[in-house]
Formats: structure tokens, sequence, C-alpha cells
């Protein structure tokens, strides 16, 4: 009397193991993901933050030395509009503000000799 079901067996005759049945309804690509897949994708978004916070600080502080020639170059502009017979100081100081908000005071002669 035959112990295993017609065709269950291989072909040295041995009875095989049965296969075990994946989830109802889950095809292959929905299992999941294995942790080298994981550790691979981690490691490309560390890279490309990285390159993007480095390209981000760069600019910004390209752009607040060209503010700052920019800021010097009016200065310099208002400071040879003085009149001849003004005697005194010209500029005592200068502060820059947004429409209705606080201001923040500039040192002249520190800004002039940075941008010089």
């Amino acid at each position: 009397m035959p112990t295993s079901a017609a065709g269950s067996e291989g072909r040295s005759g041995c009875r095989m193991k049965p296969r075990p049945r994946p989830h109802p309804g889950l095809s292959n690509w929905q299992r999941g993901f294995t942790l080298i897949e994981i550790l691979v994708v981690l490691a490309i978004v560390a890279l490309g933050t990285g390159a993007l916070v480095w390209s981000l600080r760069d600019s910004a502080s390209q752009q607040l030395d060209e503010e700052a020639q920019r800021l010097s170059a009016l200065l310099e502009a208002i400071s040879r509009a003085k009149p001849t017979g003004l005697k005194g100081t010209y500029i005592k100081g200068v502060s820059i503000s947004a429409s209705m908000g606080p201001g923040i005071a500039i040192d002249v002669p520190a800004l002039l000799a940075v941008a010089s």
C-alpha cells in the first residue's frame, strides 16, 4: 500500500518534502525587501543628501560675499556723492531692514575693509 500521493515522489523514488505555500494573495514582488537592498537605498539617499548640503552651503556663502560687495559699492557711491562744502561725518550709521521689520546695524568701516 503506497503511503504517498501519486506524483509526490522524486526521480529516485524518494518522497519529496512539500513546498511551503506563500501567503494567499501575495505575489513574489509583495513579500518585501532584502537587507542588502535597503542598505543600498540608504547609501544612495545619504550620498545625495550630502551632495545637496555641500552645494547649498557653497552657494549661500558665495551669495553673501556678492551682497557684501554690492553694499560696499553702494556705500562708496554715497560717500563720493558727498557735497564738497559739507563738514564732519557724512555717514554716521547704516542699518538694513525689511519693510516693517527690525533693522540690523552695519559697521561701515569694517564692511568697507572686508569688501576691498
